[in-house]
């Protein structure tokens, strides 16, 4: 199949990046915010830097389910045997949840 990456692929490929987005915030945090003390101009420097074009920033808020707190979307649209199917909330409208009921999507303005 043209375009398919196995799964396990995809998924070593996301450890990556989520590996790599750790260390350069590691490294972009100073050493003040590392120690619990505030940083001042952290915020200024955050709106005036990296996310300049940014506007608004949207999240989910969730409440606690019985996977872990990072569980994607994805995971629950397959209806193989997988841990969605162990793991899931409940099965509903023939979809799976990973999170009880209650969650919301967010939309943040950062500039206000």
């Amino acid at each position: 199949m043209a375009g398919f990456v196995p799964r396990r692929r995809r998924m070593g490929a996301a450890t990556a990046l989520m590996v790599c987005g750790w260390m350069a915030g590691w490294f972009w945090v100073s050493e003040d915010a590392w120690a619990g003390k505030p940083t001042p101009g952290l915020l200024k420097r955050f709106l005036e830097g990296p996310m300049k074009d940014i506007q608004e920033i949207v999240f989910a808020v969730r409440v606690p389910g019985r996977d872990h707190w990072y569980v994607t979307f994805g995971n629950y649209s397959d209806h193989s045997d997988t841990p969605a199917k162990q793991l899931g909330f409940k099965f509903e409208d023939g979809v799976y949840w990973g999170y009880g009921e209650g969650a919301r999507l967010c939309r943040l303005n950062l500039r206000t």
